[in-house]
């Protein structure tokens, strides 16, 4: 029969029990915890030469004062400009979103990796009951202890417990023992320089590091796709306008030629003629503003709108364009390729992953060594009949001695050892490549930059010519010196010149960024645009 007094200790220690757990979970917050950690991270390792430090934490942590916030959009968002959609794709866009993510997930796996060498505590213990007809035992045993590596390679541990019995008769000293044991393990040979202990830690450290040059390497091509997109939405607008244009001066040379048809000017032939190229720049026009609108839908999806929002772009930045004109590139092609090698955040990667393999190469060359450990450990045992409010020592043991495992059947090391050679060379091979391909895409650049200048000046001489080419022979047919056929060829050139002038004109601005992009001179700013 269970004494009350028994049923008493029973149930304080069950409540106590819950209490714990319950009162840990709830005032530990493990996430405010992550983040905090996460973060304190990136910013030890972002530096300056990489960009702001903005725009950079995901969507459900707190944002640093600067960063661009997610809005609520409404139905019509009317005229938006450049500056605007830029930075509505650096908030919402979900491609970007998952870069954030990327970075904070490499930077939290940092911190696990660097718990491994802080102190590992732990803690438990059970509870449980057996009985007879004649007699009841509740035992109870209580551990607690904390484990360490060090960065030379031992092992340390240190435990305490603590074990009741017979509680349930009410006796709390004559089942009560206690033990403190702590144990250290330190190799001698194989994984006992710090550089091998410490070579998964490093390389996370390194890889955190990567993945903020990759982060802001694709904040830099993210932005001139976004500006690309808005120039090409607005080249379509354009082309859009210019059909509509090329469309409303063939109405109004049909209804000339109409009254010239009427009073024996002109033949019936030609006015149908000119009927039909009026029926082909509508179609043409129809077209073009089907092209026009899909496109601006898909740039919402960028944005991260929906299609269904009603917006329009900034049509005067292509004013603006214009006006600003244009200038020949005024430096060497092996200028900037010297500069870029220098500031690609890409290569960077690429170089210092070479640097890995060699480090991988001297672990894997360690792990064929033979292991020899020094293992030391103490315990310290109570009297099983002491108090429970002062617990003595009973017995107390020690020992010290090595552990040898000789390298006898290394085959699985010496593979892996082959392997990181094999690694190296790759890795160096992937060096050279990606430092030549940033050369080629910088000549390419340069070139596409240079053309894309002489084009614009050629086009807008063009367009120049068939503006006039267009006036004059509209003044000859008034005079009857000229046919009809040729004012539409004229009208007809002046659409294409049209046409091309803008293209050429979006084509340089695009080749510029494109060629600052790089060339890693382009920096993101905290508002998402750009700045040299």
């Amino acid at each position: 029969m269970i004494s009350n007094n028994a049923t008493s200790w029973f149930l304080w220690i069950m409540n106590v029990s819950v209490c714990c757990l319950l009162a840990g979970c709830a005032e530990h917050d493990y996430k405010a915890e992550a983040d905090r950690d996460t973060y304190q991270i990136i910013d030890e390792k972002w530096q300056a030469d990489f960009g702001s430090k903005a725009n950079f934490k995901i969507s459900d942590t707190e944002p640093s004062p600067g960063d661009l916030k997610p809005i609520q959009t409404p139905a019509n968002l009317g005229k938006l400009t450049l500056p605007q959609a830029v930075a509505l794709a650096t908030a919402q866009n979900r491609q970007y979103q998952s870069q954030r993510e990327a970075l904070y997930l490499q930077a939290l796996d940092l911190r696990l990796t660097r718990h491994q060498f802080e102190n590992m505590f732990f803690g438990g213990g059970n509870l449980g009951y057996s009985g007879n007809s004649d007699h009841d035992v509740l035992g109870a045993e209580a551990n607690a202890g904390v484990n360490r590596l060090l960065k030379n390679g031992a092992r340390i541990g240190v435990q305490v417990g603590v074990a009741w019995a017979e509680i349930l008769s009410g006796n709390l000293k004559g089942g009560l023992g206690s033990i403190l044991g702590a144990t250290v393990v330190k190799p001698l040979l194989r994984g006992s320089q710090r550089e091998i202990v410490i070579e998964g830690l490093t390389q996370a450290e390194r890889d955190t590091l990567y993945q903020i040059r990759s982060f802001n390497r694709f904040r830099k091509t993210f932005v001139v796709e976004v500006i690309t997109e808005y120039y090409s939405i607005l080249l379509w607008q354009d082309w859009a306008q210019n059909a509509q244009q090329n469309r409303a001066a063939l109405i109004a040379f049909y209804k000339h030629c109409q009254k010239l048809v009427q009073a024996g000017l002109l033949p019936k032939l030609e006015l149908q003629r000119i009927h039909q190229e009026g029926i082909q720049a509508y179609d043409r026009h129809l077209q073009r503003q089907r092209i026009y609108e899909e496109a601006l839908d898909r740039f919402k999806v960028t944005l991260s709108l929906k299609p269904t929002h009603q917006c329009m772009l900034d049509f005067q930045v292509l004013q603006e364009l214009r006006a600003a004109g244009m200038a020949h590139p005024d430096f060497s092609e092996d200028d900037v390729i010297n500069a870029a090698l220098s500031r690609r955040l890409d290569l960077a990667n690429a170089s210092d992953q070479v640097i890995d393999a060699q480090r991988k190469v001297v672990v894997a060359e360690d792990q064929l060594r033979a292991e020899l450990n020094i293992v030391a450990n103490a315990g310290l045992t109570s009297a099983k009949d002491a108090d429970w409010t002062r617990l003595q020592a009973r017995d107390s043991e020690y020992g010290i001695g090595l552990d040898l495992d000789l390298p006898f059947d290394r085959m699985l090391e010496a593979t892996e050892y082959r392997k990181a050679q094999i690694a190296l060379n790759q890795r160096k091979r992937e060096y050279e490549q990606h430092s030549s391909e940033i050369s080629l895409a910088i000549r390419e650049a340069y070139r596409k930059l240079v053309e894309a200048a002489e084009r614009y000046r050629i086009q807008a001489e063009a367009l120049e010519l068939a503006q006039k080419r267009q006036r004059d022979t509209m003044i000859l047919l008034k005079h009857r010196r000229v046919s009809t056929r040729r004012v539409l060829q004229a009208t007809a050139d002046l659409l294409e010149a049209q046409d091309a002038g803008t293209k050429a004109l979006v084509d340089f601005t695009v080749a510029t960024l494109a060629f600052y992009r790089d060339t890693g001179v382009l920096n993101v700013q905290p508002d998402g645009m750009w700045k040299l």
